[in-house]
Order: structure tokens, then C-alpha cells, then sequence
């Protein structure tokens, strides 16, 4: 998210993507009302997703995450 506070680009859509080994594939995501500006708020809706969707007993091969939906925003439309 870093490269998002200086041209103040941010996403709407929080996107999770998990591959499992045995090749299965899952992917949520969650949208926000307001651009998300704040990395914490991003961080909480990702451990969410991945704390409902995930099958706890499968292991991983796959996690990615991504920002979706941006909208460049103004110094006039600061939180």
C-alpha cells in the first residue's frame, strides 16, 4: 500500500486468493463504501476473509492478496 499515499490512488475491493495443495482454489474479497485509505483497515478485511475461508486443516501452496476498484483522491477529500 505504500505506493498508494503518494499519488493518493486507493482501492474500494480487498481481494483474497488462496490455492491449497491439493489444487483447490478460493478467492473472496470484501468492498468498502469509501476508498480505503488507512493500510490498518486493509490489513483487519484481509485476516477476516482469510479467517472465515479458509479450511484450517489444508495447507497452503498459494496466499495472495491485492487492492481492486482504485480511485485517485484528492488532498480535499481527506479523512
Amino acid at each position: 500500500m505504500k505506493w498508494c499515499t503518494y499519488p493518493q490512488i486507493y482501492g474500494l475491493t480487498a481481494p483474497l486468493k488462496i490455492k491449497f495443495n491439493d489444487f483447490q482454489q478460493i478467492t473472496r474479497s470484501r468492498s468498502a463504501l469509501l476508498p480505503m485509505r488507512d493500510k490498518a483497515l486493509y490489513g483487519k478485511i484481509i485476516f477476516e476473509l482469510l479467517k472465515k475461508k479458509s479450511p484450517t486443516h489444508k495447507p497452503m501452496r498459494f496466499l495472495g492478496v491485492s487492492i481492486h476498484n482504485l480511485q485517485v483522491t484528492h488532498h480535499a477529500d481527506s479523512q
